[in-house]
Order: structure tokens, then sequence, then C-alpha cells
């Protein structure tokens, strides 16, 4: 690092205005760095226009202003040695400077159906350091933008939030008349020299105040699993950097509706109620062959363990994601009583903990400290195989029916083909969108045709519902 950069971070340093990533943050950070992620991202549709450079700019500049970690990058090092252990993580800082054509990516040669949109916006790979911020924006049509984030320091709640909070910051702005036309690409959105003492400082990482460190009894626990359990499920290798099928589906809010009270006249949630159609479903076409148990893991958002002696507001963006990693036997019907049994052992996971610990385990310190976590990851992937589903439901985007009303809303991510087969995400807008659900999985790992016949199948179970 040079003395100029050197002298800026430590200015920054004393500010609050840049720190080390986080143990969580740093994990996200190499899968990245390694290629092991691409993104993920949200599209919304809304009602009106929102094409408008004008307004974006100052909604955007908003939003960065009082939230900092949308204005940060990270300060790159050398990672050409995997071997030697870099307990140090990189730093996070904000950018010094981020013109309003930084933050987006043309989207000129989108398609246009909602498969083959997700597919080309999930193949963007955003560029890690080097001045590049973590998240960029992209214009389908004059009513539609997408969010594109490499989650190192965002994650689908993130995602979430911008929306609504950029659906406030617009409809303030459209009601005045002081915006000027002028060209916006060039403008600066932040310049860290001028803007430094509008800015507030940077918020600890939520796993620095949030313990993962798992307790003793959870390692055999975790051991076990990994070694044993993980044993008798459908063995996958890893498929990296191949292309990957798309698959959409939409379920409209009259029909929506009729599902949530199913779901709510049998005590449980929509999570475990999918997932639960959606491993039976591929037990149903034959897809899980001879295996006995097949693996889910289930994405939590960490924010749910903030104390009320914290202010969660500080929060509301950057990376609070963890995980439940189950391993269920192999479900022959769709059944309520099982979703019951997903919908408990899923609370379980979380009122436990271990949906931290499981994350705390894997990015200790002692691991950090012993190897190179990237090479070690990275040499774990290609010795290893993969789960079957990573699911990843950001819930109800809060929508206000008004000049910038949603009128969809679309989430999606590419794992890359390393860590899960299927990555299944969905997203809820009850005043106009409804439920929509994006399934990726690589092309190598399953027939188009199967493909369809799954997610007919799901869709008949999700509409239709339990049998008992």
């Amino acid at each position: 690092m040079s003395s100029l950069i050197q002298k800026s971070l430590d200015t920054m340093l004393s500010k609050g205005h840049a720190r080390r990533l986080s143990p969580v943050e740093n994990f996200f950070a190499l899968a990245q760095r390694q290629k092991l992620y691409k993104n993920f991202t949200m599209v919304v549709k809304f009602k009106n226009k929102i094409n408008n450079k004008g307004l974006l700019y100052h909604a955007v500049k908003k939003i960065i202003f009082q939230n900092p970690l949308m204005g940060c990058t990270v300060v790159n090092t050398d990672y050409s040695d995997l071997v030697t252990p870099k307990p140090q993580h990189d730093y996070i800082k904000i950018l010094d400077k981020l013109k309003f054509k930084d933050l987006f990516i043309d989207g000129g040669n989108v398609p246009k159906e909602a498969a083959k949109r997700m597919e080309y916006i999930n193949d963007i790979v955003l560029p890690y350091g080097h001045g590049h911020p973590f998240w960029k924006l992209i214009i389908l049509d004059d009513f539609t933008l997408g969010y594109i984030s490499n989650h190192i320091s965002s994650d689908g709640i993130t995602a979430k939030n911008f929306f609504q909070d950029l659906q406030h910051q617009l409809t303030k702005l459209s009601s005045t008349n002081s915006i000027p036309e002028i060209d916006y690409d060039n403008e600066l959105i932040l310049d860290y020299q001028t803007d430094q003492h509008l800015l507030p400082t940077l918020p600890p990482a939520l796993d620095s105040i949030i313990s993962h460190k798992p307790p003793l009894w959870y390692y055999p626990e975790f051991l076990y699993t990994m070694y044993k359990i993980s044993k008798t499920c459908e063995l996958i290798q890893p498929t990296i950097n191949h292309a990957h099928h798309y698959k959409s589906i939409k379920i409209p809010p009259e029909q929506l509706s009729q599902i949530q009270k199913m779901i709510k006249s049998n005590n449980v949630t929509m999570t475990p109620y999918l997932e639960t159609a959606w491993l039976v479903s591929q037990k149903q076409i034959n897809l899980l062959g001879n295996t006995s148990n097949v693996d889910i893991i289930t994405a939590v958002d960490t924010r749910h363990y903030i104390s009320s002696d914290v202010d969660r507001e500080k929060y509301r963006y950057g990376l609070h994601a963890c995980s439940t990693h189950t391993y269920w036997e192999i479900m022959n019907d769709f059944k309520w009583s099982s979703v019951r049994d997903v919908h408990k052992y899923m609370k379980w996971g979380v009122s436990t903990k271990r949906a931290l610990f499981r994350l705390g385990f894997i990015t200790s310190d002692k691991l950090a400290n012993k190897h190179n976590l990237d090479g070690f990851f990275k040499d774990k992937l290609k010795q290893g195989k993969k789960g079957n589903t990573m699911f990843s439901n950001v819930g109800v985007v809060n929508n206000s029916n008004g000049e910038f009303a949603f009128e969809d809303v679309v989430f999606a991510q590419h794992m890359n083909g390393t860590y899960f087969k299927f990555c299944f995400c969905c997203a809820t807008d009850l005043l106009n969108g409804g439920l929509n659900i994006v399934v990726s999985v690589p092309k190598c790992d399953i027939d188009e045709d199967e493909l369809d016949l799954l997610m007919k199948q799901f869709e008949q179970n999700v509409i239709q519902g339990c049998k008992e």
C-alpha cells in the first residue's frame, strides 16, 4: 500500500469512516475474490417512469449520505499467495469519489422475458476493490430498475430496504421543481474530501456485537452432520462457471391470499410451506434417486438477534445474513404435518442460535490463524460436494400506493454452481406483484425438460395445498 493511500486510510480510520472487514464480511469477500459467487439481484417495476437521472441522482445521494456503507469499497491487497495464513482482513472504507455513472450498468441489451432477464443480470460480476462500490443499478426500461450486489456488504434485506427508501425519496423529490436539468452522469454523488463532515460513521459489523462463536456442544453436532449425515444425500460435484437455467413462477395477489389463509390456519409461515413443497416436488418427479436424505440451507436475517439497546436503524444496510442448514429424510407427500415439522425445526434453529454458530464455525479466528482462508475454501470446494438447495426469502417488500408504487418485485441470485445445486429465491409484494419465485441451477446438473417438470409440480403443490 502506498504512503498516500495509507495516509488517506488513517484519516478515515480516525473519523470512523473505515474499518476492517469482519470475519463474516470477509467470508463473502473471499467468495468474490476467488470467483466462487457472482451476485444477487432485486428488480423492481414501478407504476410510473423512474428513468429520470435527476430524480435518481438526488434520491440515491440522500440514501448514501444517511447510510455510508452504501458508499464504500474495499482496500484490496495481494491475494496471489493462497497458502500463508492471512488473519488480518482487508479494510472497508468510504470511496474517495463516486460519480453518478459509477453506479450504473447499461441495460440496453437485457432480454425482456423474466427468467432470461434474471439470467443475464445475475451473470454480471462486480469488480472487487480498486475503488468499485459493492453494488450497482441497472435501468431495464423506463419503469424498471435493478439492484445488483456482490454480497460483500449487502444482503437481500438491504436490497429491500434500498427500494423502500428509494420509493420514499422519489415521492418527496417529485413534488419539488428544484431539480436542475443537467448532465448527471459525471456529477459527483460523493466527494470524501468535501463531504466527510456530513457522513455518519460506519456502523460496527453485526458479527462484532452479536457473537457467532459456537459453544463447545455445537462442534460434535456440526462435524457429525458434515462428515456422516451429509454422506446420505445426493453427491453433487461443484460446477463453477457453468451456464445456469433460470425459471420463474408468479403467484398473483388473489391466489397468494388464498395460500396465506391456508398457511395461517395451520399455524405455520410461508418459508417452511414453500421449502416443504420444493423438497417433496423433487421426490415426486424422481429427482432424488435412492438417497435417504436431502439438505436445504435457509438464509436468516441476523438483525433478528439485535438487542433492544442497539440502534436497529444503523443496520438497515449491510451484510447481516446467517443461515440454518438442515438435513431432512425424504418426504414423499406434501402434508401439513411435514410443513409443521419444517416450521418447528426452523424456529428452533433460529432460537438456539444455530443459524449464527454455523457461520461462526467457518469464519472463526482460529481457522483464519491456522489457514489461508481463500486457499482453504477454494481447495475444500474442489474436494467436496454441494448441497441440494439454497433458499432465500426476503419476505414482503413494503409498498405504498402512490406515484412510485411498485408493480412487481423479483429477487434472484447466482451461486456460481459452488455450494448448492439449486438457488431458490422469492420476494412478495402484497399490493400489486404477488409472490415471485426464481430458481437457478447449473445446466450441467439438470436437463431443462426435467427442470420444467419440477417447476410445474412445485407450482401445483403450492397452489393446491397439502393433502392433510
